[in-house]
């Protein structure tokens, strides 16, 4: 199964609403993203939404801002 333009486009805005700034590294997640996507649709059969919302549930803890307690350290100093 192939994604639509549209449906490639709600996951790269979705990246981009979680902070992906480094557009090689956006795309690099994009594609890992949409073919994730695609084959929980196929194996699953469900639509893409449901299969969104799973597959950006899978992904949350790979999405989530890096936090470093050495830069946390530097700015209260």
């Amino acid at each position: 199964m192939k994604l639509s333009q549209e449906q490639i486009a709600k996951i790269d805005e979705k990246l981009t609403l979680k902070g992906l700034v480094y557009e090689d590294i956006k795309l690099e997640l994009l594609d890992h993203i949409a073919s994730d996507t695609e084959n929980v649709m196929t194996d699953k059969e469900i639509a893409f939404e449901i299969a969104f919302k799973d597959v950006f549930r899978k992904w949350k803890p790979q999405l989530q801002p890096f936090k470093s307690w050495f830069w946390s350290m530097i700015r209260y100093q």
